[in-house]
């Protein structure tokens, strides 16, 4: 009897260890985790920090589904930024291309400085400017062919 008494008491004892340890591993995995969380946020800038204090003390960070509704809302956002980025991005390369087609070959000697009135000032001028000088090449060009067939049969 006594040693049963012993061996119950010794399994008591063994299982409250063994709960404990149990206890222990799961509460140094939990400050693991809280610290890597920790050093994430630390890692944040003051800035971000104070606009999602302002997310959740506003409407869309009031409850769960509101700020699952304000994530996809800002995923949307996000999206719709990034196919602008990627637009203005195809645009910068076009318009480089067009550019470098458009400069002469033998190189910037041949530039010459425009005029004040002919310097663009934004996109659609440039534009504007761009259609006056393809007018005025296309009658030049003319002009040089006549001058052309006239020099031919005077010749």
């Amino acid at each position: 009897p006594a040693l049963r008494e012993a061996y119950r008491t010794a399994r008591v004892l063994y299982e409250k260890v063994g709960v404990g340890a149990d206890l222990r591993a799961e509460q140094a995995r939990a400050e693991s985790e809280e610290s890597a969380a920790q050093s994430t946020l630390d890692r944040l800038t003051a800035k971000v920090r104070r606009q999602a204090a302002e997310l959740l003390d506003g409407f869309d960070g009031s409850d769960g589904p509101s700020r699952l509704a304000a994530a996809g809302r800002a995923e949307d956002h996000v999206r719709t930024l990034e196919g602008r980025a990627d637009a203005a991005t195809e645009l910068v390369g076009r318009l480089r291309g067009e550019v470098e087609r458009h400069a002469p070959a033998e190189g910037r000697e041949h530039h010459i400085e425009l005029p004040e009135e002919r310097q663009p000032r934004d996109g659609a001028h440039a534009q504007e400017l761009l259609r006056a000088a393809a007018t005025e090449h296309a009658a030049r060009t003319d002009d040089v062919l006549a001058a052309r067939e006239t020099h031919g049969r005077l010749v």
